[in-house]
């Protein structure tokens, strides 16, 4: 779910085999309903209790932790920040945003995951603690499948290949055809240093 995020690119309006519309349709900035924002937050407020705690504690009593397992100024703070804003509105209850950067969101994955089950600590979850750092780090002290449940989609971030124009590349069978002819040298950037 995109909350008032609008995709000034197109990378995709040249690939084959691609359903444009459907594509277009993401494209548009989305509202929250508020049934589903709503639902989202039982979700995450029943996330490690049992109905019945719940239910009898009135959660939230306190105030909730949001870990954004990032630095401040980027795209999983902005989210963050977004749904820390609709979660006071609905609940009433204060949603203080925790950035925990470091370890390609590792260091933030690992404090929500050590977090007492009870609601209170939630983690704004991305493909670097998630899925990504399973695989280049061997010795995780968190389990992504294991320690957490993912309860809502906030939102969608398109990545495509970008080159610079003195190339003259206007699509990807353009890069491809270039790539038949010469070498060509690629480099890839992220918002998350991976080890070397």
């Amino acid at each position: 779910m995109v909350l008032g995020v609008e995709t000034p690119l197109k990378p995709y309006t040249t690939l084959p085999n691609v359903d444009r519309r459907r594509l277009r349709d993401r494209e548009k900035t989305m509202t929250v309903s508020r049934r589903n924002m709503l639902t989202t937050i039982a979700a995450l407020g029943a996330m490690g209790l049992p109905l019945q705690t719940a239910a009898a504690q009135g959660y939230p009593e306190r105030p909730i932790r949001l870990v954004v397992p990032f630095a401040a100024g980027g795209n999983a703070d902005i989210n963050g920040r977004i749904v820390a804003d609709v979660i006071f509105r609905a609940l009433g209850q204060p949603v203080v945003v925790e950035n925990r950067g470091g370890a390609g969101g590792g260091v933030g994955a690992e404090f929500a995951a050590r977090a007492a089950p009870d609601g209170y600590t939630l983690l704004i979850g991305s493909n670097g603690p998630l899925t990504v750092n399973p695989f280049v780090n061997p010795n995780l002290s968190y389990k992504p499948l294991e320690d957490f449940a993912a309860v809502a989609m906030l939102s969608y971030s398109p990545h495509g290949p970008i080159m610079t124009n003195k190339l003259g590349i206007k699509s990807l069978a353009d890069l491809l055809a270039l790539a038949k002819t010469r070498p060509v040298t690629l480099a890839t950037s992220a918002s998350a240093a991976l080890p070397t």
